[in-house]
């Protein structure tokens, strides 16, 4: 019975010593990233490292690898998208944001410019690597129909793709870059400061020239994350007292982005938060306490120590009713009278934490940390330094790099050819924090064109 079993399966095409296929994708540093289609695992120094999934997924057939060149490996599996880095020893689950591609992942590619190239069963699109957002590309004659099945690379960027009728392919970046042509507030011209009153409100349109079609987002002043807008029209709500600005980009199909549309916005002050008021405010309250607390020294017989309890009850009732009123406003700023809230952050189970910094690319090709203080002074949080240089072009990171080398890199030995802006991350389980892969939110090496 085994021998007949044996001769059909040899008959129809089937290898019984056959060994599956092993794919290994190199990763930044040493060692390669393998999968077996069943498994995935770690390569270094001869030695095979496990790696463990995190929660309770499970891969499912592993269809595809790819290495982002700021250093995470990607694999596309039957059940989804995940992700490891050199790092860790953990495999994390990819949840796809906004406009990304959907289905179960049959290849997926990672470009110079860092796009994620994903493949599904039933769309394609590029997903920004770090944030998970993306496009899906529809209504090109050059794809093949739907199931699509694999993807592969052709030498000249394109994109081959197999689908039901057979292989398709896709060209990216062909034509101009995404543009914003026109933006008006409140149907009127977005080019000049607009002034709102406290919180405010501004109902924007938009007008864009990009491949595909314009999908619009945005990031405010303080902030680093481009938002999602809906569709070309949005409402912008709650802008704080002062000086602000919405930094609005068209993005094409392609992922590709515009040039910013800046939109100046003063939101004048309530009158509770005018100087005067708070001045003669505060004056008031600290004569109030004066004389309570100078009627309340009365009975003591010293005139001189009378005077001084006096004032330094007024001082200190004065400095607790500050701290207690920045403890009620979350997000008081100006220390010591900072709001408690103001560092209190809630997490969801199964959500991740992020710590970001800065890392160097040495002469060597290894990474080091950069201090970001090297770029000017940190205040609080590093974040009013790294944040233009997260949205900054390949002309600003290039003299953000020189800055750096010129104020002590050279003579140091610690010198950069290009820099990373990191997030190294921990998943929130049931069983407590688990470290995740490494994400690059920002990578600049001009010596291997990587400006993104």
């Amino acid at each position: 019975m085994y021998i007949v079993v044996f001769f059909l399966l040899t008959q129809i095409g089937i290898d019984l010593n056959a060994t599956p296929q092993v794919t290994r994708i190199k990763e930044w540093g040493g060692g390669f990233v393998c999968s077996d289609g069943q498994d995935v695992w770690r390569e270094r120094n001869h030695k095979r490292i496990a790696l463990h999934i995190v929660g309770d997924s499970e891969l499912g057939e592993v269809r595809a690898l790819a290495r982002d060149p700021g250093g995470p490996i990607f694999i596309a599996a039957a059940n989804g998208l995940y992700v490891t880095s050199r790092d860790v020893n953990t495999i994390d689950r990819v949840e796809l944001g906004d406009g990304a591609p959907r289905g179960s992942p049959v290849g997926v590619h990672i470009d110079r410019q860092r796009r994620l190239w994903l493949l599904t069963e039933k769309s394609f699109g590029p997903v920004d690597p770090a944030y998970f957002w993306g496009r899906t590309v529809d209504g090109v004659k050059s794809l093949p129909t739907r199931p699509f099945r694999e993807l592969r690379v052709k030498t000249d960027g394109a994109l081959a793709i197999l689908g039901a009728n057979g292989w398709g392919y896709y060209l990216p970046d062909e034509g101009p870059l995404p543009s914003v042509i026109k933006a008006t507030v409140d149907g009127g011209p977005g080019d000049s400061k607009i002034t709102v009153r406290y919180p405010g409100s501004l109902e924007l349109q938009l007008e864009a020239r990009a491949l595909g079609g314009a999908t619009f987002r945005y990031y405010r002043n303080g902030h680093h994350i481009l938002r999602p807008m809906d569709g070309d029209r949005a409402t912008m709500e709650d802008f704080p007292p002062g000086a602000n600005s919405i930094a609005i980009v068209a993005i094409d199909r392609d992922l590709r982005r515009s040039t910013p549309r800046i939109i100046q916005i003063e939101s004048e002050f309530p009158f509770y938060l005018t100087l005067s008021f708070l001045l003669s405010s505060a004056v008031g309250v600290v004569v109030l306490f004066g004389v309570v607390f100078g009627l309340a020294a009365k009975r003591r017989p010293n005139l001189l120590h009378r005077y001084k309890i006096a004032a330094l009850s007024t001082v200190l009732l004065s400095l607790l009713s500050l701290q207690i009123i920045a403890g009620l406003m979350g997000h008081t700023r100006g220390w010591p009278f900072v709001g408690f809230a103001m560092y209190s952050i809630r997490f969801q189970e199964e959500s991740h934490t992020h710590a970001v910094s800065m890392v160097r690319i040495t002469p060597e090709g290894k990474r080091r940390h950069l201090p970001v203080t090297r770029f000017g002074r940190a205040v609080d949080n590093p974040w009013h330094i790294i944040r233009p240089i997260m949205h900054g072009n390949a002309v600003f990171r290039d003299k953000m790099l020189k800055l750096y080398n010129s104020k002590g890199g050279s003579a140091t030995g610690e010198l950069a050819l290009g820099f990373q802006i990191v997030s190294r991350r921990h998943r929130l389980t049931k069983k407590g924090a688990v470290k995740v892969a490494t994400l690059v939110m920002a990578h600049y090496d001009p010596e291997a064109q990587g400006v993104r």
